[in-house]
């Protein structure tokens, strides 16, 4: 899967700095893993950033390097993080416009 970047150019704007989180989101099954797919803009990897909360999990996606690079098709990658403590019962959140973010358990 490709996503398309125009990145440096007048033209076009830069990719978002902070982009929403989209799906599919995968949890494991021990609820400690979650895996994002997210473009890689400017051959830069994004940072998956997470806050864990009593009763939620937010998930912050941002964008580095990509105020001044050129135009180029950017491959999807995944992303994975370790919480320090199981998902469970805690809603999943998107930190940029505080959406519940919907997820699957993936296959051991």
């Amino acid at each position: 899967m490709f996503a398309v970047s125009a990145c440096g150019f007048k033209e076009f704007p830069a990719p978002p700095r902070n982009p929403h989180i989209v799906l599919p989101v995968a949890v494991s099954p021990d609820g400690r893993v979650i895996t994002v797919r997210a473009a890689k803009p400017c051959g830069h990897r994004p940072l998956l950033i997470t806050r864990s909360y009593p009763h939620r999990v937010t998930l912050h996606l941002v964008n580095r390097h990509i105020s001044d690079c050129h135009v180029e098709a950017v491959g999807v990658i995944s992303i994975s993080v370790t919480l320090p403590s199981p998902l469970g019962t805690r809603r999943l959140v998107d930190a940029t416009n505080g959406k519940r973010i919907k997820y699957h358990v993936s296959q051991p």
